[in-house]
């Protein structure tokens, strides 16, 4: 009578055919030990089926045992994934390639403005039409994932339930059989709206800050007070008749340029204001040309703090107010100068006057003089000759005292053909 072993790849069998294997190896089992007591000359040949029967059996229940186990670990990481998916705060779908979803989470759902992902499934029916604002959208989604397989922080605008445009980045990939056969599209969806309208707002600040400056036709300039480099735009440059690589980024090619008296006024006002004992800092001064000559500005700057309250960064704008100084200048001298001869008018010679006055008060060593004249029978000139030419003698006659008279001395026109001189510290009364 012959018998045969049963070798069976266990690994390879479901759980419920496992279990059948098994008993039907118990049932052979029992048989062979029935032959056992029957056939004592095949005791040997039965005890090794026997124990290769056993050995099969152990294995087999050991790989039901892992089988079971596997499956239970299967349950528990589907379980979890799906928690995860579920309360995920990201958007998360898988679509089909013509625009369908097969799948979503709550949070999808939120962001689209739908009250569940079933709401929004059945809802949405056409992603392109539906939910993509712009038209070419979708189409450049596709292209994407036909030519690389996925998408990485795509930027899109989208349709809410309600109507409203909102912004967001989709990053997804391309799922695929091992035939290479396209199945669905998976990815997450951010609402990126807050962020969008921050950038949004943001160039519009720029956009115009750049057209005040524009406007202003002002320079600027930006000193980084840890490094010690200063940035000066190009208009702040061609305020100095100078190209922009020119003038480098160290504080000397500055202060450099600074009219000599002024520029201690300014490095004093700087230095208040990096110290904080000012909010900011104005300062009008002087500033050398490229052709030689000075040029008036109007400098004004505020620094940017740390938390410990020290300058880090001090920034701020050049103005060229040359024009303004001149015509301040202009009046001045038309306010206190004679118009025709250039001589100091009533107004200053009254001034300077009341200034000898009181210097005599302090100091009683001090002394002054003061003479009056006017030209006799110069409306006979004026009624003779016209007018012209007594324009011309009092011209004349202004410049002949100016020449007379020491410097710090002054010759004024209080109208008409009079005229004072104010004498400083005569030394004695024929001085005069």
């Amino acid at each position: 009578m012959g018998h045969q072993a049963f070798h069976t790849p266990s690994s390879q069998l479901p759980s419920t055919q496992t279990n059948e294997l098994a008993s039907q190896i118990e049932t052979a089992f029992d048989t062979l030990e029935q032959q056992l007591a029957e056939v004592p000359a095949q005791q040997d040949s039965l005890q090794n089926d026997i124990a290769s029967l056993r050995s099969q059996l152990n294995t087999l229940q050991c790989a039901g045992a892992q089988q079971r186990a596997a499956i239970l670990q299967a349950r528990q990481e589907a379980a979890k994934y799906h928690g995860m998916f579920e309360n995920a705060t990201i958007g998360i779908f898988q679509t089909t390639s013509d625009g369908h979803y097969l799948n979503c989470n709550p949070a999808l759902a939120h962001i689209y403005g739908y009250a569940s992902p079933e709401e929004l499934k059945a809802s949405v029916k056409d992603i392109k039409r539906q939910l993509y604002v712009d038209d070419d959208t979708r189409p450049r989604f596709v292209r994407i994932m036909q030519q690389q397989d996925r998408v990485c922080d795509f930027e899109a605008r989208i349709f809410r339930k309600d109507g409203q445009i909102i912004w967001i980045s989709e990053t997804a990939r391309a799922v695929r059989d091992d035939a290479g056969t396209l199945l669905f599209y998976e990815g997450f969806v951010t609402d990126i709206t807050a962020r969008k309208q921050a950038e949004e707002a943001l160039r519009e600040s720029e956009e115009r800050y750049t057209l005040a400056i524009k406007g202003a036709n002002d320079g600027l300039w930006d000193w980084n007070l840890r490094t010690g480099e200063i940035h000066f735009s190009a208009r702040w440059k061609e305020m100095l008749g100078a190209a922009e690589s020119e003038i480098g980024t160290q504080p000397e090619a500055w202060f450099s340029r600074v009219h000599p008296d002024d520029l201690r006024a300014l490095q004093t006002a700087i230095a208040m204001h990096r110290d904080g004992l000012t909010p900011h800092f104005e300062i009008e001064h002087r500033m050398l040309h490229r052709d030689g000559g000075y040029r008036w500005m109007l400098t004004r700057g505020a620094a940017i703090r740390d938390d410990a309250n020290h300058a880090t960064r001090i920034a701020g704008s050049q103005t060229d107010i040359t024009q303004r100084k001149e015509t301040e200048d202009q009046l001045l001298r038309d306010a206190l100068n004679d118009g025709l001869t250039g001589l100091p008018n009533r107004i200053l010679f009254h001034d300077r006057l009341e200034r000898s006055i009181a210097r005599t008060l302090r100091n009683s060593q001090h002394h002054f003089a003061v003479l009056f004249l006017d030209l006799d029978r110069f409306k006979v000139i004026n009624d003779s000759l016209g007018h012209g030419a007594g324009d011309q003698l009092l011209i004349a006659v202004a410049q002949r005292l100016s020449h007379a008279v020491r410097p710090g001395d002054t010759v004024a026109r209080l109208g008409g053909d009079e005229f004072t001189i104010l004498l400083e510290d005569p030394k004695a009364p024929d001085d005069a």
